[in-house]
């Protein structure tokens, strides 16, 4: 073949040679064809009143508790029209429509197609001023928002209806439907990242809408059908959503926000609305995969936005059993959807999924540079046609003449390509394959991102020479922007002003997660941004390790998780998430963790009303306040002796008892025990009340033993009295185990009288006195250790020792007198704080309940303790006893090193904690 073209033509250039046969060339573009008939003539506002006469009283649009039949939603949508032509709204007239997803949203886009206009769906989250660019961008006449949406109306060329002020009054005749206009009139413009540094509108014509719907060979949807609304109305999958229902005689149900990033509360929504048909972009169907994959069960599943990840695909078929499972590509300039392929399976060792063949009416090929078809299995840049298309950018003909391209094997006039800049290749079966973009443009949770947009945005804040913007991750859950800038002369700029200004221009996704500062962006040899020399991105918990660190273990938990989510060394509980790099749905993600280390779940409202661990963690003790008994069996099940643990944690709740028992296995009954002040009005005065009271509450679990007691600081004290006082009792006590605790000594009354007086000093605050108590203690625990060492030496001393026995009493009243004087001195001279130390803040914040927990354990003296006990010590104990001091309170004690400090054995190195405890109770077991 090459050979009999060299021959027709010896001067053809060989990057223009063909490399197949005119038979191949024809079979590869009748690959990339998919034609059947559609109502591509008729305008959406026909289509829709045509549906409306067939299913008059079948159910159109629910939203809660709200419902509309296709007669009631016609009349509304008929009002609202009446109101936008009384406007001056008609035949492409556009009108901005900026309200969340809702009935209220669904109406208003019915009404502005039913008066003839164009919709121009705008994301009420975004800044003002970009929605207000955009508005005039698109020549808006009118926009139409609710009373608390944002003010749009400054400019007098525009109107503003706003729907909840009230509006026409309900009639019960149907209200007449306007159906002029034909399929060519532009249906809406949505609105994309640009290049040129400025949000782009794609101007989408009515048959582009009725061929993604109407008659395709992709979706089955019909009367009977019931489709989720989750997608952003800003999103071009809305499109899909409304119109894939309403023009079908199917139910849409809108599904709000808060839970259709919760995948267990969007599992049961789905349930709950007998939902058939859902869209979720690529990052949320991950998301749902891998926390609740049975959302999937028995529906059709559509999922797209950005190249599929196999190993959640093969998850959801496995877990999830879809009735079919649908990956689907499509820029905003195709209307929504361009291909689409089934997923029956997953191939081994596959990285993602096909993206398939073109849906009905749609056109793909695949060209080389010169605009020829590619042969079979070779890498090109994917080009769409068909009646799918956009009618190009509004107000950009230069734009659209680059992008919207002569279609060079059609001869209808005025016939054109879409080229995308995606790198694709076409199987033997002639499915698509994606390979990747031939430009910076990426996918980031399904946003379209031109980081030339962020870029141009960074370079207009003042103070800011030079900015540069890559994208940073692999796959969905890690791809992220990181910007980098160069200041103008000697400007000190800030990470978190930057970002905070970016906020002002960018919606949140277009905000970059990290910016770092530079004195000169590195560049090639040709003048170009070296992108293999920018520096790993500034650290964005640095000013978070500044701020107010976590403070009791609920705090450091979920600290531990957003460490982990979002890769940041240090959180403080005052940093906002998302100010730290968090997203929608990275939310998403960290509430499920949450709910399933702390057994509790944390609303989005909450998060993103008050989006810092302070108010999360205020949010989860409110809801133990509001509804837990004193004792909280967290498995009731199993063949083991039940442990019953004393959390100890007064003030953040005890939550990290849930992963301690969920790791201990199913075989191990947990019972949750928690201290007095949590949900007591008042404190008993002493270690040895305590435990007789929660004994009350435990004998009515479990009246007879044998037990296992534990607990974690002063619960620990407590369970070692309970412990004490079933064994005086004649009770079988397994074990003790005791995490976290140190054997009290008799000298530390007089420390305890001491603080108390300090704090009644007038020139001396309380939160002052108890700091510098603290400070005592620690210097005095350190200082009288010894002294119960030497104790435990004196009670283990026989009748024929009485000569070595007081040679060591000489012994201990040296070593105490030299050590009570140095820990005295160096108390006096105010030593920097252990680390343990909690903030004076946080100190002020417990108030009296810390003061009275710590008047109750400085008090307690155990007495001997005749059973095992199990002893787990911190490997950064602040104390430096071997055994913590409790060899001097029971002759069994076992030792056992856990990893952590003090608070981080049951936040950070939860898991390995419940491995040492795990160990000890399966040697008691044993026994």
């Amino acid at each position: 073949h090459l050979l009999a073209e060299i021959a027709r033509d010896p001067d053809l250039p060989v990057s223009r040679m063909p490399l197949q046969d005119a038979a191949a060339r024809q079979r590869v573009l009748a690959d990339g064809t998919a034609r059947s008939p559609y109502p591509g003539d008729r305008s959406l506002a026909q289509l829709f009143a045509e549906q409306a006469v067939r299913t008059p009283d079948a159910v159109a649009l629910e939203d809660g508790a709200r419902t509309l039949d296709y007669r009631a939603l016609a009349r509304r949508a008929a009002q609202v029209a009446g109101q936008l032509r009384g406007l001056g709204v008609g035949r492409g007239t556009r009108v901005g429509i900026c309200l969340e997803r809702s009935l209220e949203e669904v109406v208003a886009t019915l009404g502005v197609v039913l008066a003839g206009g164009a919709y121009v769906p705008l994301d009420p989250s975004h800044p003002p001023e970009r929605l207000a660019a955009m508005l005039d961008d698109a020549g808006a006449l009118a926009v139409v928002t609710m009373r608390d949406g944002p003010a749009l109306g400054a400019d007098k060329r525009r109107s503003v209806l706003v729907l909840d002020d009230g509006g026409p009054e309900e009639t019960d005749g149907d209200a007449p439907l306007v159906t002029e206009g034909d399929g060519a009139d532009l249906a809406y413009v949505m609105y994309t990242s640009g290049s040129t540094g400025v949000p782009k509108g794609v101007a989408i014509p009515h048959r582009a809408v009725a061929r993604l719907v109407r008659e395709t060979d992709y979706v089955r949807l019909g009367p009977g059908d019931v489709v989720a609304h989750l997608s952003n109305p800003a999103f071009d999958a809305a499109t899909f959503e409304l119109w894939g229902a309403l023009l079908n005689g199917a139910r849409l149900v809108v599904i709000p926000r808060e839970i259709a990033l919760a995948p267990r509360a969007l599992s049961d929504a789905l349930d709950r609305h007998g939902v058939t048909t859902l869209f979720l972009t690529t990052a949320l169907f991950n998301l749902v995969a891998r926390v609740a994959p049975a959302a999937f069960h028995g529906r059709q599943v559509l999922f797209g936005g950005e190249a599929a990840e196999a190993r959640w695909v093969e998850e959801a078929l496995r877990l999830g059993s879809p009735a079919r499972l649908l990956n689907l590509y499509g820029p905003t300039e195709t209307t929504t959807f361009a291909t689409w392929h089934e997923v029956r399976s997953v191939e081994p060792g596959a990285v993602t999924v096909p993206i398939g063949r073109p849906i009905a009416n749609t056109e793909a090929h695949v060209l080389d540079p010169h605009g020829e078809p590619v042969p079979t299995g070779w890498p090109g840049e994917l080009y769409l046609g068909g009646p799918g298309l956009a009618l190009g950018y509004l107000g950009h003909p230069d734009l659209t003449a680059e992008r919207f391209v002569p279609h060079p094997f059609d001869p209808t006039p005025g016939a054109r390509l879409y080229r995308t800049g995606d790198r694709v290749r076409r199987r033997a079966d002639g499915v698509l394959e994606f390979l990747g973009r031939l430009d910076r443009q990426v996918k980031i949770r399904g946003h379209r991102i031109e980081p030339d947009e962020v870029q141009a945005a960074l370079a207009r804040v003042p103070g800011v020479a030079d900015a540069a913007v890559v994208v940073l991750g692999d796959d969905a859950e890690s791809r992220r922007l990181a910007a980098y800038v160069v200041p103008a002369g000697d400007t000190q700029l800030e990470s978190t002003r930057l970002r905070s200004a970016l906020r002002q221009s960018l919606p949140g996704y277009l905000v970059p997660a990290s910016v770092t500062v530079l004195s000169a962006l590195p560049l090639t040899p040709n003048g170009k941004l070296d992108h293999a020399a920018l520096p790993a991105p500034a650290d964005a918990g640095a000013e978070a390790a500044a701020a107010l660190r976590p403070r009791d273990p609920l705090e450091r938990t979920l600290a531990a998780i957003w460490e982990d989510l979002l890769g940041v060394p240090a959180v403080g509980v005052r940093d906002s998430f998302f100010d730290l790099g968090g997203h929608s749905l990275l939310a998403a993600r960290m509430l499920d963790r949450i709910e399933r280390t702390c057994g509790r779940r944390v609303s989005f409202a909450t998060l993103f009303t008050e989006p810092t661990i302070e108010r999360l963690a205020a949010a989860l003790r409110q809801a133990v306040r509001e509804s837990e008994a004193p004792l909280v069996a967290l498995n009731a099940h199993g063949a083991r002796a039940p442990l019953f643990f004393l959390h100890g944690d007064f003030s953040g709740g005890g939550f990290y008892c849930r992963a301690l028992a969920h790791a201990l296995g199913t075989d191990q009954p947990f019972y949750a025990v928690h201290p007095h002040g949590l949900l007591d009005a008042e404190v008993p005065d002493s270690i040895e009340a305590m435990a007789v009271d929660r004994l009350a509450a435990l004998r009515v679990v479990r009246p007879r033993g044998p037990y296992v007691l534990g607990g974690h600081c002063n619960g620990a004290l407590v369970a070692l009295e309970m412990a004490r006082r079933l064994q005086a009792e004649g009770e079988e006590v397994r074990a003790v185990v005791l995490l976290g605790a140190s054997a009290p000594g008799r000298g530390i009354r007089l420390l305890a009288g001491l603080a108390a007086g300090m704090a009644r000093l007038p020139r001396l605050s309380r939160e002052r006195g108890e700091v510098r108590f603290r400070r005592w203690r620690t210097r005095a625990d350190k200082a009288l250790h010894p002294l119960d060492y030497y104790r435990g030496r004196l009670r283990r001393l026989g009748p024929a020792d009485l000569r070595g026995g007081g040679r060591l009493l000489a012994g201990v009243a040296a070593h105490a007198l030299t050590a009570l004087l140095r820990g005295a001195w160096s108390g006096l001279r105010r030593p920097t704080p252990p680390a343990e130390t909690p903030p004076v803040g946080a100190i002020s914040a417990a108030g009296a309940l810390h003061a009275a927990y710590r008047r109750v354990v400085m008090a307690y003296v155990p007495a001997r303790y005749s059973g095992r006990m199990v002893v787990l010590r911190s490997e950064r104990a602040a104390d430096s006893r071997p055994d913590l001091g409790w060899s001097t309170v029971s002759e069994h004690v076992e030792l056992h090193e856990v990893p952590g400090d003090h608070l981080g054995t049951i936040t950070h190195h939860i898991e390995e904690t419940a491995r040492r405890f795990r160990d000890c109770l399966e040697g008691e077991s044993s026994r």
